[in-house]
């Protein structure tokens, strides 16, 4: 029961950061989610290596999520969202 309680807090401390976050915009929601993205990675390692013999560090997986995420924040830009987005189509046929 003890377990359960400690999973709700933990929850209901993530919703309440997540829905912070999104309210003050896309700049915290994507601050928010750059240790949240190198926890996840640190736990994958876990999960995946386990205790192999040869594992690499769990500093290559971080490393490698900690990266993508700033190139994928560098390519976004965590856009404004007073401005409007265009899509632009390429020519069919």
């Amino acid at each position: 029961m003890k377990e359960l309680l400690v999973r709700a807090l933990s929850g209901a401390v993530y919703v309440a950061l997540v829905l912070g976050a999104a309210w003050m915009g896309p700049l915290a929601t994507g601050i928010l989610f750059f240790p949240i993205t190198c926890l996840a990675a640190w736990e994958w390692h876990r999960l995946v290596w386990k205790e192999r013999e040869g594992a690499p560090s769990p500093a290559l997986s971080i490393t490698i999520a900690a990266v993508s995420y700033l190139a994928w924040a560098g390519v976004f830009r965590f856009p404004d969202p007073h401005t409007t987005a265009t899509i632009h189509h390429l020519p069919t046929g």
